[in-house]
Formats: C-alpha cells, sequence, structure tokens
C-alpha cells in the first residue's frame, strides 16, 4: 500500500510527541467487537497478516520485539483497541478469542494490558504491524517528534507523494519545539519498513546536507542570501532520489558552512553554527558538512547523515565530532546532479555513522552499483611521516595503537616513508627541478577558489536584479570570493596540468589500484585536533596553499575512512571540569577502494576486541572503558 501522507495533526501519547499521518486505513465496521463507539482519539497497535501470526503468543512477542528495536514505540500504544489487518476475512469468534487471551496479559512485564476492543481495519495492499493512532475511524501512521537541540538542522521534512515520489514538504510542527529548544524532527516507527532486496535500506534514517536539491524545499547554502533569492526546488538531487528509491527515510536537511567554505564557528553570520555534542558542548564542530557530523553525534533516532568533501570536508567535522566518516572516490559515487558545487574537480560525497556495520551495509548499497568488492586486503601499510610532525603524546599513542592493530591484522609491518623525499630521489620531468612543495604550492589553490568563486556568479546576478542591492556574505566568504576573483583561467589551467602529474607520479610510486585488493597499500593519514578547539575562539582565514594531510586525499582523487581510535581527557574552561576530546584517524586507498576500506577497518577493529560502534552524546567511547569492559590503554584516559 502506498498510503497518501497528508499531515494531519500533532498528539501525545504519554511523554512523547507525534504527527500523525493519513494511510487511508478505515475501521470495518461490520466487525467491530464492542458494543461502545470507535473512540476519537486513541493510540494503538496494529497487527498484520503481511507480517505476524494472529495468535497471542504471536502477538506478544512481537510487542516486546517493537520495545526493542523501536524507538517510536512506547508502552502507551498498548491502549484498550487492538486492530488487526489481513488479506482474508476472519470471524467474530475467532477475534473475541483473541481478544480473551491478549486481556490481563503483561507483554512489557510492567503494564497489564486492558484490552477492551478489537476491530478490523479495511484496505487493499500490505499494511504493516506497528504503532498507530485512531481517530474517528481513520487510522493514521505515527512519528515520534524529536527536538534539535544541537542546532544541527536547516530544515526538516516529510514525504509528499501527493506530488512525487521525491517531493517532501516542509514540516511546521513547532518549528522551533515546545519550549524553544530547536527545531522539530518527526521520524517513522522503524517497524513500518523492512529491508529487502530491492530496498535495501527501508526505514533507514537518513539527514542530507543543504546544498542537495529535494523538492519542496530551499537550499540554503548556509547564506540568506541565496535563500530569499530563490523558490523552493522542484527536483531532487539524484544521490537523494536513489536513497529514496533504495527505501531511505529523508528526514531532513542539516546546515553547512556558506558554500561550503573554510569558515569557523566565529565566521557563521547568517546562521548559527551546530553545537558539537562531545565533551563540553563547546568544542569547533569543523566544516563545512558540520550539521550533518554534529547530528550523527548527537541523535541515535538517526542512522547516516550525508555531507559532500572538497578540501576536507566530511573528514575534519567526522574527527571533531567523533564519528566515523567517508570521503568517497571522486566521480565514483553517482551522478552530481541537483548537488550545488563548491569546486567541482574536487568535489565528492560523502557520509557519517556511528557503527561500522551499518557503514558497511550503507556503503555496499550506494557504492556497490560503481564500484566493485574486493576478496583480500592490501599487503602493505604506509605512513608517511610529512603529515606527522611534532605529535601529541596522547594522539600519537592512539595512532600508534591502531597502526599496531592494522599490523596485527594483515600481518605486515608498516613503511614509513616520506612524501618529499620520495620526490627528491625520483621527480617526475614536469617538475623541472622544483621541489614536492614547490610544485604544488598552487596546484589545488587556483582551481579551488576560482571555482569558489565563479561558479556563483549566476547567484550574485540573479540577487542583484531581484532585490536592487549586492549579496551579503560573511566576511569570510567574501574574503574567499576576493581570492578568487584574482586567479586567472591559464592559472587553473596550469594548476590542473599539476595535478594530473602529481596523480600520475603517486599511482607509479606509492599509492595505485590493485585488481585483487583495490589498492596495492593502505595509507595512514592524521586527521582533527589533538588539543580542544573552542567554538568562541575567532581564528583568521588562511589560504589553503601547497599539500597537507586534508588536501592530499582531493588532490588524487582517493577514498579516505575516518575512525575514532579513542578520546584524550582535558579540563574545560566551559564546564569546569574533565572532559573527552575525540582522537581519531583515517586510512585511504587507490581510487575506488572505498569498500575495501570500510571491511578492512571493521574486520581488523573487531578482531581486536576493538569498539566498531560509538556512543551519542559528550563521550564517544563511553565512560564504562574505564571499569575494564574495554582494556583502558586503547583510550589514552
Amino acid at each position: 500500500m502506498a498510503p497518501n501522507l497528508e499531515i494531519e495533526r500533532v498528539v501525545t501519547v504519554g511523554t512523547d510527541r507525534y504527527v500523525l499521518t493519513a494511510t487511508g486505513l478505515r475501521l470495518e465496521a461490520s466487525c467491530i467487537l464492542s458494543k461502545i463507539p470507535p473512540v476519537h482519539s486513541q493510540p494503538v497497535l496494529l497487527f498484520s497478516t503481511s507480517d505476524t501470526a494472529i495468535d497471542s503468543k504471536s502477538i506478544i512477542g512481537e510487542i516486546r520485539r517493537f520495545k526493542d528495536i523501536d524507538d517510536v514505540f512506547n508502552e502507551d500504544f498498548l491502549s484498550e483497541v487492538l486492530l488487526i489487518h489481513e488479506g482474508s476475512s476472519r470471524s467474530k469468534t475467532t477475534l473475541k478469542a483473541l481478544r480473551k487471551h491478549l486481556n490481563g496479559t503483561r507483554p512489557l512485564l510492567n503494564k497489564q494490558w486492558r484490552l477492551k476492543s478489537v476491530y478490523k481495519t479495511t484496505s487493499s495492499g500490505i499494511v504493516p504491524s506497528g504503532p498507530y493512532f485512531l481517530r474517528d475511524g481513520k487510522i493514521f501512521q505515527v512519528r515520534k517528534i524529536h527536538i534539535d537541540v544541537f542546532s544541527s538542522f536547516q530544515v526538516t521534512v516529510l514525504p509528499d507523494p501527493g506530488h512525487s515520489l521525491y517531493g517532501c514538504v516542509v514540516q511546521n510542527l513547532d518549528s522551533v519545539g515546545p519550549d524553544a529548544e530547536g527545531m522539530s524532527v518527526a521520524v517513522p516507527s522503524r517497524m513500518y519498513n523492512r529491508p529487502s532486496k530491492e530496498k535495501p535500506l527501508a526505514g533507514v534514517r537518513i539527514a542530507i546536507k543543504d546544498n542537495f536539491k529535494l523538492q519542496g524545499t530551499k537550499c540554503s547554502m548556509g547564506c540568506r542570501s541565496f535563500l530569499e533569492t530563490y523558490e523552493r526546488d522542484e527536483e531532487t538531487a539524484d544521490y537523494a532520489k536513489m536513497l529514496i528509491d533504495l527505501g531511505a527515510v529523508i528526514v531532513g536537511k542539516t546546515k553547512m558552512t556558506a558554500f561550503a567554505s573554510s569558515e569557523k564557528p566565529c565566521d557563521w553570520w547568517d546562521f548559527q553554527c551546530p553545537f558539537n555534542p562531545r565533551g563540553d558542548e563547546h568544542l569547533t564542530p569543523g566544516g563545512s558538512s558540520t550539521g550533518s557530523a554534529t547530528a550523527t553525534a548527537a541523535y541515535p533516532w538517526l542512522d547516516i547523515c550525508i555531507g559532500t568533501d572538497t578540501y576536507g570536508s566530511v573528514r575534519e567535522p567526522a574527527a571533531q565530532s567523533g564519528v566515523y566518516g567517508l570521503r568517497c572516490s571522486t566521480d565514483l559515487w553517482g551522478s552530481p546532479q541537483g548537488l550545488y558545487p563548491s569546486s567541482p574537480v574536487f568535489d565528492t560525497v560523502g557520509f557519517f555513522g556511528r557503527s561500522l556495520e551499518q557503514f558497511q551495509l550503507f556503503s555496499r548499497c550506494t557504492l556497490g552499483r560503481y564500484l566493485k568488492e574486493f576478496a583480500t586486503f592490501p599487503r602493505s601499510i604506509l605512513y608517511p611521516t610529512d603529515f606527522f610532525p611534532s605529535p601529541d603524546e596522547v594522539q600519537q599513542h592512539l595512532v600508534d595503537n591502531f597502526v599496531n592493530l592494522l599490523e596485527s591484522f594483515l600481518q605486515v609491518k608498516k613503511t614509513s616513508f616520506s612524501f618529499a623525499e620520495r620526490w627528491a630521489q625520483n621527480p617526475p620531468e614536469e617538475a623541472k627541478g622544483r621541489s614536492l612543495a614547490e610544485y604544488t604550492q598552487k596546484s589545488g589553490y587556483n582551481p579551488f577558489y576560482y571555482d569558489g568563486y565563479h561558479e556563483y556568479g549566476y547567484f550574485r546576478k540573479d540577487h542583484e536584479e531581484k532585490f536592487g542591492k549586492r549579496v551579503y556574505v560573511s566576511p569570510h566568504m567574501q574574503w574567499k570570493w576576493d581570492l578568487g576573483a584574482q586567479v586567472r583561467k591559464d592559472q587553473v589551467a596550469s594548476s590542473l596540468k599539476e595535478l594530473d602529474v602529481l596523480r600520475n607520479w603517486v599511482a607509479n610510486n606509492i599509492l595505485r589500484s590493485d585488481d585483487y585488493s583495490g589498492s596495492n597499500a593502505v595509507l595512514i593519514l592524521p586527521v582533527g585536533p589533538a588539543q580542544p578547539i573552542y567554538r568562541d575562539i575567532y581564528i583568521p582565514p588562511k589560504e589553503r596553499v601547497g599539500m597537507d594531510a586534508l588536501s592530499l586525499g582531493a588532490f588524487l582523487r582517493i577514498p579516505q575512512l575516518v575512525l575514532p581510535i579513542g578520546q584524550s581527557e582535558y579540563f574545560s574552561r566551559v564546564s569546569g571540569r574533565k572532559e573527552c576530546l575525540p582522537i581519531a584517524c583515517s586510512i585511504a586507498g587507490a581510487p575506488g577502494s572505498d569498500l575495501m576500506l570500510i571491511d578492512l577497518a571493521r574486520q581488523s577493529l573487531a578482531r581486536s576486541r576493538f569498539p566498531t560502534e560509538v556512543a551519542c552524546g559528550r563521550y564517544a567511547f563511553p565512560p564504562e572503558v574505564e571499569e575494564g569492559l574495554i582494556p583502558k590503554e586503547l583510550f589514552g584516559l
């Protein structure tokens, strides 16, 4: 059944709030098993023959399963009304017997079920079992309302099949929450969607970065001037369409820095920068996929969040928010149609998660159509010393421990080397005697800043024509545009040739694709700070020149997986107590080795009994690690 998801109203069930969406289901009046009239407003449970045996034992078992896996269900749905949906007719006598057997039972142990009425429902097609709401003879699906207390969302949505499969409507449910705590976000019951071969991501709750078009919403691009210039999008980005086709549920769009720039929290002039839930909640959350990273770290009711990465926009916030993050291989993730660019030569999609197992499922479903899986892992671990200068003691301890786990799993020892020294020993002819640092000084700079300015020339023109005034952007964004306006096309062309030379040189001398494992080696790269960086400290903008651990992935167009590997204790000037800073490391491989990296991380960590999940909230790794449940030395505490 494809229900017409019309928003009806917001209701309270126990202490939880829900939005009701119409299903087209109604009670079958001839089979009402009570003389009392149908209640006007009632939380109910519905069981369907499509997924449940209609007998007392099976129903009690399903209720307990609801409690275990469905965060939308609460015990108040165990009401005096039970709904049965089935394709064939069932006698009143059978339903009366069912009511008799269930009334007075304690499916949830602490609450006795006072079941008075059993109703049948009418409709064609499959109806999933789960929590519903009954009002005036109509039956509604429920979506539980959560509050975005960390200010991660730009807009929240509900699907709108009345317009198209890919459409949505902006949700307007106490848009700042009942106590002005944050925006309302509504998520469906996990019982409504069950994965299948056709829809392997059925029911997976996803938020996408606000540079993806989503029909029925506006893209802000992190800029108020952009938001006011254009109407709601009439199309949905191809990548978002793919997620919907796979069964995923998009619940909203997350905040981003202006035009996916490198703004720091104090540079956010148009919208409030999201809050990082880790530590004292005042650590910088990174950029530009900031909202996607903080939402992943904050909310257990979200599964995967989507971002984009140009010069580190997934990797940096993943590390600083203490979650898993993947920068996908450039141009090997799908169609960019409907995605606003930053610098197309570097842009790629990425995503965030809290579980490597779910990360792997998601990546196989979305990337598996473009990339192959490999049966073996690389037999080499490369450790570029250029990118590990002046190490922090705790961070280096955690990185060394992580590398030791990889060495043990792959049965090889890491090879330490220097990019700069290898270049000096065997430079490409095109370098003409220049060092690696000299050769790459403006290789990324020119296209990055040129594109950042020229990609939005149409927007500056449209805004001035519509309002009769120039566009206002944050001082940081204006600074970036001013740099881009000075870069010439011939300089960009020269830089693109330099990048081609660099990629070919790396493929011939360090990291190349492999038919057996996807990559001849695993490259270890640092990511994220070793010391707390507070969000209220102004950090002046700095030109992105040369090649560092973040730009390397962009230059080489390679996948890079960020892994939380521990946490470092610090005394917070905000909370006045000891807190924990997430510490991360990353592994990279040759283009197309995305799936291999995730599988390698999951298997190697699991074999060492190292966590393959992180928690939500203050700690990525909860304090239980200090109680011996997990070896304390893994966390640098």
